[in-house]
């Protein structure tokens, strides 16, 4: 009788101590980040808009970031204004149905409005799937892809999650790519970087053209 006391005392406390570390794990185990804090102080939702907020912080550009304004009788919140510009900026991270719904539906509101919008989506990693398909016209040995998006190259490089399907398909097609050629290496490079600071160029030259001018 006392053998059979003692198992049952032995089961309800492993079971309750498993019931306890269980809860100390889910209390004290840190979640995945959701919310990233930019060099300015602001608090965005993603390390895509991490990017792009520390980009303006650097280049000296005002910016607010998130804020509501109504756009015939609708309400719309902007992902970050240029007051020196008038410039909205929209970037276009995330994937889903809901999601794209709510895009087309802003774009229109900022269309009907007349606004001045800049709309990033993450088409780095097409750019460098096109860059990859016209080098290998002219070469199958070894190739280095260099480019400023720190994102993309986190990405590429396997260091950095991805949590979307459609980047998930970009990435692939990149190492499909990848596998057509002798060996291939990813860089990121700063703005000081030679071809860098040559596209900057044409892309001011092209801006100042549309009437972007400060």
């Amino acid at each position: 009788m006392g053998g059979i006391i003692f198992v049952v005392c032995f089961v309800i406390a492993y079971w309750l101590i498993r019931k306890i570390l269980k809860f100390l794990k889910k209390k004290y185990i840190p979640k995945i980040a959701t919310s990233f804090k930019c060099l300015d102080g602001h608090i965005v939702r993603s390390k895509g808009e991490l990017v792009i907020d520390n980009h303006l912080h650097r280049l000296g550009i005002e910016h607010e970031y998130e804020n509501t304004i109504r756009i015939r009788g609708k309400p719309i919140k902007y992902d970050w204004y240029l007051p020196k510009f008038k410039i909205y900026i929209e970037y276009w991270g995330y994937y889903g149905k809901d999601y794209m719904q709510r895009k087309e539906e802003k774009l229109s509101l900022y269309r009907k409005g007349k606004l001045k919008l800049i709309s990033i989506e993450d088409i780095m990693l097409k750019d460098i799937i096109n860059a990859l398909k016209v080098g290998g016209k002219f070469s199958r040995g070894h190739i280095q892809v260099y480019s400023d998006s720190n994102l993309a190259m986190q990405q590429i490089n396997k260091k950095w999650k991805i949590n979307y399907p459609h980047l998930s398909k970009m990435c692939s097609e990149v190492y499909k790519l990848r596998e057509k050629f002798e060996n291939v290496e990813f860089f990121h490079v700063g703005r000081n970087n030679h071809y860098i600071q040559k596209c900057d160029t044409l892309c001011n030259e092209r801006l100042d053209a549309e009437g972007f001018k400060n």
